[in-house]
Order: structure tokens, then sequence, then C-alpha cells
């Protein structure tokens, strides 16, 4: 299993930006859609594509929406992964039954419908 923020901030965020390591390039349009992130994180979007919601309080949320880089934040997406992960513990950790094992599988529910039904997953096709 591995994890990968950008999904589930492209849930909420399409393919804006939210964090750039590069001060040149940070801008208040990243630092708004933080604060969005931060609100969808809590919002019944977030509960009905998890299962799950992310609560925090003032002092978190000034805090993550605040930091550039987001690599604070960065780990709250993590988390909400591996959370919801766990929660499909039973069903294969929310890894397709068919997906090449030798291979990593970012766990989201968004990307079980990238698996195709038909052995193809992510655009591979697992080993007979």
């Amino acid at each position: 299993m591995e994890a990968y923020p950008a999904v589930v901030a492209r849930g909420f965020l399409g393919k804006r930006s939210y964090k750039s390591d590069d001060k040149r390039k940070q801008t208040p349009e990243q630092q708004a859609a933080r604060e969005e992130l931060l609100e969808g994180l809590g919002s019944g979007a977030m509960r009905a594509a998890y299962g799950l919601v992310v609560e925090m309080d003032g002092v978190w949320r000034e805090d993550l929406a605040r930091d550039r880089s987001a690599d604070t934040l960065d780990s709250v997406l993590c988390a909400v992964q591996a959370a919801w992960a766990y929660t499909k513990r039973d069903e294969g950790w929310g890894v397709p039954a068919r997906c090449d094992r030798e291979e990593g599988w970012v766990v989201d529910p968004t990307l079980l419908q990238v698996s195709d039904g038909a052995g193809s997953v992510n655009g591979r096709t697992p080993p007979a």
C-alpha cells in the first residue's frame, strides 16, 4: 500500500496547486486552496468519499493553512488514506484483487474506479 496526498487534495481542488517548496512560487491562491482543502476535510463530501471526516481545532487549522510547504497537511492527507484503508482491512485494504502485488497501490476510494474490471489496473495488466 502507498499513500499519495495529492489524490485526496485533487478531490477537493481539482488540479489547483496548494503548496510549493520554492518560496518564489508560493502564492496567496495556494493558501486559499489550502483553506478550501481543510474545509473539505471536515465536510459531508469527505464523509461520502472516505467514510470519515477530519476534525481539528482552530489553531491546527490556521497552522496548516499558513504552512506554504504543506508538509504537515500532506501528512494529514496520507493519514486520511491510511484510515480509509484500515476501514477496508477485511477487503484487501482497498487494493483491488487483480492488482499486481509486485507494484505498490495508492489506497484511496477514488482509485478503485480506475480498475476497469477486465484485469487492467491503472493501465497495467497484472500477471496471470
